[in-house]
């Protein structure tokens, strides 16, 4: 199973010598005979994806904030074979973001699906699962496993660990159990979260011990906050590699 980023940052994308850097949450999971493709969230570094995106691929939605939907118009001609969210209304929601006068087409015309949290969505060779997590109006972590390889990658981008009870925690390190890769949300330093409660999101101390709790074997830091600059992003690299 191979992931491609297409965008790391959070709230808004910001210009960089990169562009996966300042472009905001998008990624690419394909399978490992290529067959399959998973597109995690459609924020502005969707446009990163497109060259990689065929028709058939799946979109699965971790919420509904905008900077995770922008890149979406951008993917009404790749022929999308459908867009999983656990949310019901899903459908209602994206209708009333891309339509008059906020924007003059609808964003899409690809099939919803409503995913259980809990029970696996099978998607060719892949499967997709969904698990709640504290963040404001809502936000699931998603897990993609490769039954054929017993390859797997959770993406747990913009959740709150320090408001998460110890059950929540624990509940949570069940969903990821043992996954190849956790990619984990590091919008802000340790320093900065007492100021900023209940914005929904952690740093790189919490993606550290959800990953020791969990027992992934590889971390990520990704949702990386506007004022992130490069030097501060390989100082976040540099613990993860540490481990503290």
């Amino acid at each position: 199973m191979k992931t491609i980023p297409g965008g790391l940052r959070g709230s808004y994308p910001v210009p960089t010598t990169d562009p996966v850097s300042g472009a905001t949450i998008s990624l690419l999971v394909e399978s490992s005979d290529g067959s399959t493709q998973i597109l995690l969230d459609a924020g502005t570094g969707t446009k990163n994806l497109l060259p990689r995106l065929r028709p058939g691929a799946l979109l699965a939605l971790t919420h509904f904030h905008l900077d995770h939907l922008l890149g979406l118009p951008l993917l009404a001609p790749c022929g999308l074979s459908g867009i999983l969210s656990a949310r019901p209304d899903a459908a209602s929601i994206l209708s009333r973001v891309y339509s008059p006068p906020v924007w003059p087409v609808p964003a899409t015309t690809a099939p919803f699906a409503l995913a259980t949290p809990g029970t696996p969505h099978v998607h060719g060779a892949l499967t997709v699962a969904f698990h709640p997590v504290a963040h404001p109006d809502g936000c699931h972590a998603i897990r993609i496993d490769e039954p054929a390889t017993g390859e797997s990658l959770v993406l747990a981008t913009d959740i709150e660990w320090a408001l998460m009870s110890p059950a929540d925690r624990a509940a949570f390190a069940d969903f990821a159990r043992g996954a190849c890769d956790l990619w984990f949300d590091c919008h802000f330093l340790p320093s900065e979260l007492p100021a900023h409660r209940g914005w929904g999101h952690s740093s790189w101390r919490d993606a550290i011990d959800a990953a020791r709790l969990s027992r992934a074997r590889r971390v990520h830091p990704l949702h990386f906050s506007p004022a992130c600059t490069p030097a501060r992003a390989a100082s976040i690299a540099r613990r993860f590699r540490t481990g503290r």
